[in-house]
């Protein structure tokens, strides 16, 4: 609500002062206008003046002794005061504004025609202020431009107040409960992640990529298919049987094929990789990649299936530079549940089974396992569980209500995956060449498509295909390192302190300075965002940066709200 005070300095400008310093203690000073305290030095003040009456809601007209006197002295020359009223007489028969005379110092209303422009003034209620009941006259004064008398509206903002509560407590609980469903329905929890990652890469003193060195692709490149010559497909299962000889004898430590075989080819050829297989799996863990489970089982050759393990193949999706990538398959509830390793969590542990279902602790994200090159049981980290709703594209072996658990990729941080140790080419091992033999020594060996344009996905040091982000998946696996979302409680409590930290500024910053609110609050914001990044590149961990803002946001409002319901 905006009030102009209206008034004669040489009529009665010291109880014009006390009423406008009494408004202002019970409205605000932003709301209250007097040219004597907001009109700045060099100001145009016709303009103030003009400025102010036009959106003003409440025109105070203070009337002294002399005021009628001055009015006709003054008929001919120019009278501002004469202006202001003409103004707020116009703008209350518009409807836009209350005008309220006030006759103060033993003042009495005009007994005499005023100019016609403003006569109107006559016709209005006039109320007194009188001297010895300055304190009534004021508080009359008060309730006459909140249109309610004081006791009103203390029963008026209590009850607020109990409905504001209640609106409060209903409003966080459906908030709580709708929160995730709704970010999750906008994409805002995988795209505030993936800004998250991009940040914290591109502030100063971010560290390159690491790689552990335990995990090398043997690619099936364009190298590979002129050396063949022709397609990469069943027909190279002949190749593939020496391929496997070579990696078993040059000492791998895991053999994990990102090849589906789901079809019989050439008769030979399938014999010729049934004998390098069970030969090699004598000597190393051989791993192959399924992409569809019939009835529980692998769609997988029945010949071949005594001598491999298997994971499920599904690379997940895609959320901006980030990717998703399973980690175990759940199949049903209670004793029939059955749990799959993704094949990266095969490759990783040399195809050591995840064990029961209720092994997979789907609060804590945590998975047991045991790796098949020491015996070792080591916890795995998930990102996220979900239930999925609908059948992953081109990877069948997830279906409607299987629970997955999987891991988030930061994709800027992939290495190109093309330097020495970290690649060689299917058709050196093929042939025999000993360097790239060399580098395959103790080392968990991924062999898959890098060949074509099918497949690719960008990441910030290039495009890289679904066998490198699977290497990237192992790697980040032997290291230790696992992207981890906070703990639900956690969260919750930061953002509760955001919403109270925003609420505390609201409510500090108001009357005169409430417009540094808002700015205080978006420093808060950047501090929040900052602060985000900067934990999630020490610790490898996810602060949902978005709840935070939103949480200040809704502080700041609410601050905002309950101070201005409070004048």
């Amino acid at each position: 609500m905006q009030i102009f005070i209206s008034y004669r300095r040489d009529d009665s400008a010291a109880t014009a002062r006390l009423i406008h310093n009494e408004l202002c203690r019970y409205f605000g000073a932003d709301d209250i206008f007097m040219d004597a305290e907001d009109i700045g030095w060099g100001d145009d003040f016709g303009s103030v003046i003009e400025r102010h009456i036009a959106r003003a809601d409440v025109i105070v007209i203070v009337i002294g002794p002399h005021w009628t006197r001055f009015i006709e002295e003054r008929e001919r020359g120019d009278d501002w005061v004469r202006h202001e009223v003409r103004a707020a007489l116009a703008r209350q028969a518009q409807g836009r504004a209350r005008v309220l005379p006030v006759l103060v110092c033993g003042a009495t209303p005009p007994a005499t025609a005023l100019p016609p422009d403003i006569d109107a003034l006559r016709r209005l209620d006039m109320r007194e202020i009188r001297d010895r009941e300055l304190k009534v006259g004021i508080e009359k004064l008060i309730e006459a431009v909140q249109e309610e008398s004081f006791q009103r509206r203390a029963q008026r903002l209590a009850s607020s107040q109990r409905a504001r509560r209640a609106a409060a407590v209903l409003g966080l609980a459906v908030f709580l409960a709708s929160w995730l469903a709704l970010f999750e329905l906008l994409g805002m929890d995988t795209r505030m992640h993936a800004l998250t990652m991009r940040l914290a890469h591109a502030l100063p003193g971010a560290p390159p990529p690491a790689w552990s060195g335990g995990v090398v692709i043997v690619a099936i490149d364009e190298q590979a298919v002129a050396a063949v010559g022709r397609p990469f497909g069943p027909g190279w299962r002949a190749e593939m049987a020496r391929v496997v000889n070579q990696v078993a004898a040059a000492g791998a430590r895991t053999l994990a094929l990102d090849i589906t075989f789901t079809t019989p080819a050439n008769p030979a050829a399938d014999a010729a990789l049934e004998r390098s297989l069970a030969a090699a799996s004598g000597r190393l863990p051989v791993v192959v990649a399924v992409q569809d489970l019939v009835q529980g089982a692998p769609a997988l050759l029945p010949r071949l299936q005594p001598h491999v393990t298997w994971g499920v193949a599904c690379l997940g999706q895609r959320q901006g530079r980030a990717y998703t990538l399973p980690l175990v398959l759940r199949r049903g509830t209670g004793e029939s549940a059955r749990l799959w390793p993704s094949f990266g969590l095969a490759a990783y542990s040399g195809g050591a089974w995840p064990g029961d279902a209720g092994q997979f602790d789907a609060l804590a994200l945590q998975l047991p396992v045991v790796r098949g090159s020491d015996g070792a049981t080591v916890t795995v980290q998930a990102f996220g569980a979900e239930t999925l709703r609908q059948e992953p594209a081109e990877c069948s072996a997830m279906q409607p209500g299987d629970l997955v658990a999987h891991q988030l990729l930061d994709g800027y941080a992939v290495p190109p995956l093309d330097g020495p140790g970290q690649r060689v080419s299917f058709a050196e091992v093929l042939r025999g060449d000993a360097a790239a033999l060399q580098a395959l020594r103790g080392r968990i060996v991924l062999v898959g498509l890098t060949a074509g344009t099918d497949d690719r996905h960008r990441t910030l040091q290039g495009t890289h295909r679904g066998v490198e982000l699977i290497a990237a998946q192992v790697n980040a696996l032997q290291r230790g390192q696992a992207l981890r979302p906070l703990p639900p409680l956690v969260q919750a409590l930061l953002m509760l302190a955001m919403a109270v930290a925003a609420a505390a500024v609201g409510a500090t910053l108001h009357g005169r300075r409430r417009r540094w609110a808002w700015p205080a609050v978006a420093v808060l914001a950047l501090a929040w965002g900052l602060g985000g990044v900067l934990w999630y590149r020490s610790e490898q961990q996810l602060v949902e940066l978005h709840y935070g803002w939103l949480a200040l946001a809704l502080g700041a409002a609410l601050a905002r709200r309950m101070t201005r319901s409070e004048r």
